[in-house]
């Protein structure tokens, strides 16, 4: 049960970075596709090898936001190991 519950916040996680980054990029100017698109690249660290992703990069606003998804991942994923460092749950507390 607990690694079903990891997997959703992660997935959740994973989500909400990817449409924070997406409002942030629509806001400097670009569509609503090439937005979604890129911030789930920057997310996953794939596909920055197009002529798009060059201007993105190219562009110190644009940039910025494409860190928040790496920064967001890494606070994410900080927290969750901390969760199941600190947690007792997996502890079997019966007697011998």
């Amino acid at each position: 049960m607990a690694a079903i519950l990891s997997l959703l916040v992660i997935l959740i996680v994973s989500i909400l970075i990817t449409r924070v980054a997406t409002i942030a990029l629509i806001h400097t100017g670009l569509s609503h596709q090439t937005a979604k698109f890129q911030s789930r690249s920057a997310f996953t660290g794939v596909g920055f090898a197009t002529n798009e992703s060059e201007r993105i990069v190219n562009h110190p606003l644009r940039r910025r936001v494409l860190l928040i998804p790496r920064i967001a991942a890494l606070f994410a994923g900080v927290l969750l190991l901390w969760f199941v460092a600190s947690s007792t749950w997996w502890i079997d507390e019966s007697p011998a």
